[in-house]
């Protein structure tokens, strides 16, 4: 028997080593099945001569099993091991989305998404190494690139599954049972607009429904919208997306997936959900600052969808715990349906006005409908307590329980629009001077307010002075708005908020890139101990450029929170990012609660005015000539003057974007996006705030130190953001890009000042190779904690080559940019590549 045994086990050890050799997952079923039985022991066994086996009794059963059936990722990986490297659950994770994409693959298309397998985790391309190739060799097919992108989406969706790996539910939910009701933080999370689109609408459509077909543990369903989304990176054509359709495809996505994680917190034992989250925000059509092709009735049209959202959520609760029939809940059926009629009805007014030009700006206003949504939502509350009053454990009980904590949240509107207005058009005027527009945004927000609360701010972006607060105030009163607050967005370090305002917004993306880190951080304090009282409303953006980052460095930053930013945490989740956090129900739950564990775990933080003054002598050795660094026209020329940069900044500023597209012409002037693209390692690999820390004194080095070793909550959160960035920049790479040299005085600047940078960092025990600094790097590129340095370094590879394959493309449209044909060819291929760099970004997240 043994030697029997040990014959089929070389023969299939062979079939094995051979099989590699063979065109990849397309081997005969012959071959398939041979292969299948000849390593299967209890086939070995049957066939073995050993009659003291029960031979009968094993071909039996043998008779009766189905064919396994091989996975077609794992027959393609075959003698590669792609994902040998890879943490095992984000593995699974990762193989079950990758098996239904390759099922809907051609044998043309099969080979084409080997080459991507191969460059994505081997760094090679038909068995050559990346850095060898040719430039012939670097123009890659489109379908190989859309294949590569495909490859970083499902790495970027496992990567969010595999948090559940460290993720301790029930000790946050048991801590957060016990927190005592003073000292409770509430979060606000509010959605904002976004001008660029690096997955489209229907990626994202698929994208999310490949999501449910994991959740549910549903292949079939799986495998469809995989071929959805192969469909739908192939008809990708980069448009310029309209405000509705934004509003629809990402309330579509998010909304439930907020709610479903709001109850799944309250189903694990979260007792009180509605002490720790308000009923989130939304900019999306109610952002109307300097957003060209804004209209009236966008929000109303919105306001009409989050409605239906929200009650088709309420009613799938009802529906699954099959209490239609109930007397209860039947009255409950029925009211939902007469805010369902309003919201289809605010729908159709906003089309006939908006889309079919059937009625006048007047007659829209005259149709809007009369609805006492208050009143629903009153009478919706007395049903729920009804049932609630018999206390008796049934399931009526606990779904009108459920159904209850998750009202006093969303109540029948889920989400809740904050009108942006931009500054500029608010300064120094009288009501009878300010634009029609403003005027029809208050007439219409007044009507539907007038029905049930559709908004609950009004933002007056960039704010400089007292008059533009009194102007909306005035506004509000003219028109009959009710329950809405004013809110000063501050963009710059010199303008403060001296109104009666409950809250101060601070743009921590924009004033990033306008004065820096130091400033930014300066701002926030200033404005708490000038108004301790009031509410600070954080803007936070994706990349670190922006005021994001990975979860260790925004947790980090989250222990550093004044107490106006952390008893009440209204924080934005910015464009396309929560597309991606909100893709699913589990993963907004990760998102939701580990970010509200962070903003309840730690103590406030105080700023003392030394410390302020500290940061004030520190930003003047370094901030200052940063800032005038940048603001030089020599600085600015390096990038708008060089033609590839300009090429890169300008597709994909503009690629799917709302913006009305004009020519990159000033980093310092222009949007925060372009400046952040500039500063960030999706380009140049530079960032102008390492410049000049060779100039930071040994008094001021000597005082970094003492706060850091106090352990000082803000000073390390500073550092780590200076050390991801001083590990990102790569100015051997930038010299490539931009045309910098070594004797350029900027690339001296960024070079002497990183060098005495990591120098600091060093002597802090914040280096590369530092804890907190691994697992920084770890999250900045996808990779779990418990990931090993192989994983680290494939990654970071493939990102340095999607780089080196980005600047090729631009490289070549600057070249052959006369040849139309080859300009459109190439400019597809450049936004594709930024497409997935972009998705890379957004990697790390910050729950």
């Amino acid at each position: 028997m043994i030697r029997s045994i040990t014959s089929h086990l070389r023969r299939a050890t062979h079939l094995n080593q051979t099989s590699k050799y063979l065109p990849k997952y397309f081997l005969s079923e012959n071959v398939k099945e041979k292969q299948l039985r000849e390593n299967d022991m209890l086939w070995i066994a049957a066939n073995a001569d050993d009659k003291r086996c029960s031979i009968i009794e094993i071909q039996k059963f043998i008779q009766e099993e189905p064919l396994l059936e091989q996975s077609p990722i794992r027959l393609m990986d075959l003698g590669n091991n792609y994902f040998r490297h890879i943490n095992p659950r984000k593995k699974k994770t990762m193989l079950q989305l990758l098996d239904a994409y390759v099922d809907n693959l051609t044998h043309e298309e099969t080979q084409l998404f080997q080459d991507a397998l191969s460059i994505y985790f081997d760094n090679t391309y038909q068995g050559k190494d990346m850095e060898a190739l040719s430039c012939e060799e670097k123009d890659l097919p489109e379908q190989l690139l859309w294949h590569i992108y495909s490859l970083m989406i499902f790495d970027r969706l496992s990567s969010h599954y595999a948090r559940y790996e460290y993720l301790d539910q029930f000790r946050i939910i048991e801590y957060f049972n016990q927190r005592d009701k003073s000292k409770i933080n509430r979060v606000k999370y509010v959605f904002t607009s976004h001008p660029t689109q690096p997955n489209s609408l229907t990626q994202l459509i698929a994208i999310s429904r490949m999501l449910q077909g994991i959740e549910q543990n549903d292949y079939k369903y799986l495998k469809y919208a995989a071929k959805l989304f192969i469909q739908s990176n192939k008809q990708r054509i980069f448009n310029k997306v309209s405000y509705i359709e934004e509003s629809l495809i990402y309330h579509t996505q998010y909304l439930p997936n907020l709610i479903k994680a709001v109850a799944q917190a309250y189903e694990l034992g979260l007792q009180n959900p509605e002490e720790y989250f308000e009923t989130p925000g939304t900019w999306l059509t109610f952002d109307f600052d300097n957003h060209p092709g804004m209209e009236i009735g966008i929000m109303t049209y919105t306001h009409g969808l989050t409605i239906d959202l929200t009650i088709q959520q309420y009613k799938e609760y009802i529906s699954e715990a099959k209490l239609e029939e109930n007397e209860d809940f039947r009255k409950i059926l029925e009211l939902y349906q007469q805010a369902l009629e309003y919201s289809k009805s605010l729908r159709d007014l906003s089309d006939k006005f908006r889309v079919k030009k059937e009625i006048s700006l007047e007659e829209f206003y005259q149709q809007m409908p009369i609805f006492n949504i208050k009143k629903i939502e009153d009478q919706i509350n007395q049903i729920l307590d009804h049932i609630l009053a018999k206390n008796d454990d049934s399931k009526d009980y606990f779904i009108a329980l459920k159904l209850k904590k998750l009202y006093s949240i969303f109540r029948l509107t889920g989400v809740l629009g904050q009108i942006r207005l931009a500054g500029e058009d608010l300064t120094d005027l009288k009501i009878n001077k300010i634009k029609p527009m403003i005027k029809n945004i208050f007439k219409e927000i007044s009507l539907l307010n007038a029905n049930g609360q559709a908004a609950d701010m009004v933002i007056i972006a960039n704010f400089q002075t007292q008059s533009q607060y009194d102007l909306v105030n005035d506004l509000i009163n003219l028109y009959k708005v009710q329950n809405v607050e004013i809110v000063p967005l501050l963009e710059t370090f010199s303008s403060t908020n001296n109104t009666d305002s409950k809250i101060t917004m601070i743009a921590s993306s924009d004033t990033r890139q306008r004065d820096g880190l130091i400033l930014t951080e300066l701002r926030n304090m200033r404005e708490y101990k000038r108004n301790p009282e009031k509410y600070i409303y954080m803007g936070q953006g994706i990349t670190p450029e922006r005021g994001g980052g990975p979860y260790t460095l925004i947790h980090t930053k989250y222990q550093a929170l004044t107490r106006a930013q952390r008893k009440r945490h209204i924080r934005t989740i910015q464009g396309h990012y929560f597309t991606s956090e909100f893709a699913s129900e589990d993963v907004a739950f990760t998102f939701l609660l580990n970010g509200l564990s962070n903003i309840n775990y730690s103590d406030d933080f105080e700023p003392s005015y030394e410390y302020m003054d500290f940061l004030f002598e520190l930003d003047n050795v370094i901030g200052v000539p940063q800032r005038a660094m940048q603001k030089s026209k020599e600085y600015n020329e390096l990038y708008v003057k060089n033609q590839v940069v300009k090429t890169m900044v300008e597709s994909f500023n503009f690629a799917g974007s709302r913006e009305i597209a004009r020519p990159f012409e000033s980093i310092k002037s222009q949007r925060a996006i372009v400046q952040a693209y500039c500063n960030s390692d999706r380009c140049s690999f530079t960032h102008p705030e390492l410049a000049y820390w060779d100039r930071v004194p040994e008094e001021l080095i000597n005082k970094i130190a003492t706060y850091y070793y106090n352990n000082h909550p803000h000073m390390k959160y500073m550092l780590y953001m200076y050390a991801l960035m001083a590990r990102r920049c790569d100015l051997d790479f930038a010299k490539q890009e931009v045309g910098l040299d070594s004797n350029n005085p900027y690339f001296q600047a960024i070079q002497k000042g990183r060098a005495a940078l990591m120098k600091i960092l060093d002597q802090l025990g914040l280096g590369d190779n530092s804890t907190p600094m691994i697992a920084i790097w770890k999250q900045h590129l996808g990779c779990q904690l418990q990931s090993m340095n192989m994983e680290v370094n494939q990654k970071f590879t493939t990102f340095r080559t999607l780089n080196q394959l980005q600047l090729y493309q631009a490289k070549k449209m600057v070249k052959h940019g006369i040849l139309e044909t080859d300009m459109v060819a190439s400019q597809r291929k450049l936004r594709i590549l930024q497409s997935t760099l972009a998705n890379m970004t957004s990697f790390a997240g910050k729950g």
